[in-house]
């Protein structure tokens, strides 16, 4: 059975998500300078491992960084 859906709650559910495709005034944004005269440069592979220590138990995992400096999400759930 479907239910009805009126076009009220309609209009509103539209106008929700319609706000967030919005793209923001120019006038909102300010620009403000940078403390750096330079970016640094990252180092070309940035493989590596990332220690995560649990506060509650003190259990560590190591998880294996990839070359772009990600980390899988699936590692997370150890």
């Amino acid at each position: 059975m479907e239910a009805r859906v009126d076009s009220s709650t309609s209009k509103n559910r539209l106008a929700v998500i319609s706000s967030h495709f919005l793209v923001p005034s120019p006038a909102v944004l300010e620009l403000s300078r940078v403390s750096a005269s330079e970016v640094a440069d990252l180092p070309a592979n940035l493989r590596g491992f990332l220690t995560i220590v649990d506060n509650r138990t003190g259990k560590k995992i190591d998880v294996d960084v990839s070359e772009e400096g990600t980390i899988k999400a699936t590692d997370l759930q150890k």
